[in-house]
């Protein structure tokens, strides 16, 4: 019997997926507990449109963010951490923080993966971090400098 999920399912089915399942689960425990609902064809056509959507979306909120890539070049960042006597820092900055800052500054969400940040940042000074996303390069500037 063809549903689509109403709800999450762990193990077997998420919202709006349309999936093929046995039909005494379907009749005895996903339709009357409201997790699933007959897959008709109106149902199936709108949970398609839905999912074009979305993707349509994604795909100009992605294109619009690779964009925003070159007023991010040559940005700089200064952020301030506690260190110790020898300069090095009580904590390090991470790609999460970094993010935070760019997201603050130019108001988008870049991925972390975006980020090429071999591993976080532990000494004060100025650190340059290359950002490539869809094919767009930039570099970034951060400068720890003593709280």
């Amino acid at each position: 019997m063809r549903v689509i999920f109403t709800q999450n399912v762990p193990g077997v089915g998420k919202i709006d997926q349309i999936k093929d399942v046995n039909e005494g689960y379907a009749c005895n425990f996903l339709l009357p507990k409201k997790l699933a609902v007959l897959a008709t064809n109106k149902l199936v056509s709108e949970i398609k449109g839905k999912e074009s959507a979305v993707k349509i979306s994604k795909e100009l909120s992605l294109d619009l963010l690779a964009k925003q890539m070159k007023d991010l070049n040559g940005s700089i960042f200064e952020i301030k951490e506690k260190t110790n006597k020898s300069g090095m820092l009580f904590s390090s900055v991470r790609v999460e923080t970094i993010i935070g800052l760019i997201k603050d500054a130019f108001n988008f969400d870049l991925p972390s993966d975006a980020l090429k940040l071999d591993k976080p940042i532990k000494d004060l000074g100025e650190h340059k971090i290359p950002v490539e996303f869809k094919n767009k390069k930039a570099e970034i500037i951060v400068n720890v400098v003593n709280e």
